[in-house]
């Protein structure tokens, strides 16, 4: 129920909290946002998370995506060179890194992980029993790629993606840029609080042709 005062000139209005979440106080929300948690937007409205994670962490974070061979790396070292010369820390998160670390471990819990993804995606993905990132990326995000499936790898693989990504900025004070090409697919803006630089470029087919 709804229920509204009047004062002399301002209008107040109470709203019944939602029951799923009567016991979630802000001393709660505070604890998960130190420990470099990513909060959902269902607790807490994006720019509300933005604010804490600036007061409690002293962090400001940004995502940088777009398509392969636009410049997306020249830009974080732009950003990176920028900020030295105002002695502005920051950290840059590379996710095709982190991705890339991840296949290319040997424990068993990964070669399963492995093994589940190959068979979603077609084996087409391996090299030497490791995922091959780019042939990973190509198929994920073809056309030929169901959002079904894609949804299905992202369960499989995000758990271990965020929590490399936590441990990396966990401490760290200052700006923090993502970079990852499919940050859009992957429905991840949030992790930067929507803040995110979208880089194309005119001469992407020449880069392409180069590399």
């Amino acid at each position: 129920m709804n229920r509204t005062k009047n004062t002399t000139n301002t209008k107040l209005a109470w709203e019944n909290a939602n029951e799923k979440f009567k016991y979630l106080s802000s001393s709660m929300i505070k604890s998960i946002i130190s420990q470099g948690y990513n909060l959902p937007s269902f607790y807490a409205p994006v720019y509300v998370k933005e604010i804490l994670e600036n007061k409690i962490c002293n962090q400001f974070k940004i995502a940088v995506t777009g398509s392969i061979g636009v410049g997306k790396t020249w830009l974080c070292d732009q950003i990176k060179k920028f900020s030295s010369d105002y002695e502005i820390n920051i950290k840059i998160v590379n996710l095709d890194q982190i991705l890339r670390t991840l296949f290319g471990s040997k424990t068993n819990g990964i070669k399963k992980l492995i093994k589940e993804i190959s068979d979603l995606l077609g084996h087409e993905i391996l090299e030497n029993e490791q995922i091959n990132s780019l042939k990973f990326s190509e198929i994920m995000f073809s056309e030929n790629t169901t959002n079904e499936t894609r949804q299905q790898i992202q369960s499989l693989i995000f758990p271990y993606v965020e929590l490399e990504y936590r441990n990396q900025i966990k401490n760290f004070q200052g700006l923090i840029i993502l970079e990852w090409a499919q940050l859009v697919e992957m429905e991840i803006s949030n992790w930067t609080n929507n803040n995110v630089i979208i880089v194309d470029s005119p001469d992407r087919n020449l880069y392409l042709e180069k590399r």
